[in-house]
């Protein structure tokens, strides 16, 4: 257990580091549920939403993912602390746009397999393949890589990828992501995508906090 910990330990400070951030992303899920279940009069805006995602379908899930997990976080970067660069996009964009397309691939399935019912039991369902299969076998590590890539190239070739850069991010990850996809899983299939384009902007730049420290041999 104190491995673990000692292991866990730069995500879990990244996670108290950007705890406020991390909490605005819950709150705004928690109202957007709200809004639409609690506030019919709200769902012109939402349907409008889900007409471009009926509409546009794949191109959407790409196109606002690369909008929410590249671009703005780039510019606000760029803008609030000077430190935008293009490079970094040459990288997120062609990855936010696979994410994209993967996440809505994974809601689709998900659908398939547990159906669109907003159930207690369909949405744990939901998360826990999302958060304990999907999560911890590709996205963290594909994440892990391509950040580590772009920013500390040179940490990919320090033994225990998994347990040094890819851990790390799981207990951030999880402190976020859990209550957010349940939110997410909670809305009609043609606003998940959009609600999880809408958080991934602020996740973004949280994710590319997550560089932990060298490790000691």
């Amino acid at each position: 257990m104190a491995d673990l910990m000692t292991i866990a330990r730069p995500g879990l400070d990244s996670a108290y580091q950007n705890r406020r951030s991390g909490a605005f992303i819950v709150l705004f899920c928690v109202g957007v549920v709200t809004c639409y279940y609690g506030y019919p009069s709200s769902h012109a805006v939402f349907d409008t939403v889900a007409s471009w995602k009926g509409r546009y379908g794949w191109a959407f899930s790409a196109l606002s993912a690369i909008l929410s997990g590249a671009l703005l976080p780039e510019l606000l970067q760029a803008l609030l602390f000077r430190r935008g660069s293009l490079r970094n996009l040459m990288v997120t964009v062609p990855f936010w746009g696979v994410q994209g397309l993967s996440v809505d691939a994974l809601y689709r399935l998900q659908g398939m397999m547990f159906g669109e019912v907003n159930t207690l039991a369909c949405l744990t369902a939901k998360v826990l393949v999302d958060q304990l299969l999907y999560t911890p076998l590709y996205a963290a590590p594909v994440a892990a890589w391509v950040y580590t890539w772009k920013d500390t190239p040179q940490r990919l070739a320090e033994p225990g990828f998994y347990r040094h850069l890819v851990v790390p991010r799981l207990f951030a990850n999880w402190g976020v992501w859990i209550p957010t996809v349940s939110c997410v899983y909670s809305l009609p299939a043609l606003l998940q995508i959009p609600l999880f384009a809408a958080v991934l902007c602020f996740w973004s730049l949280v994710l590319a906090s997550l560089v932990p420290a060298p490790h000691e041999n």
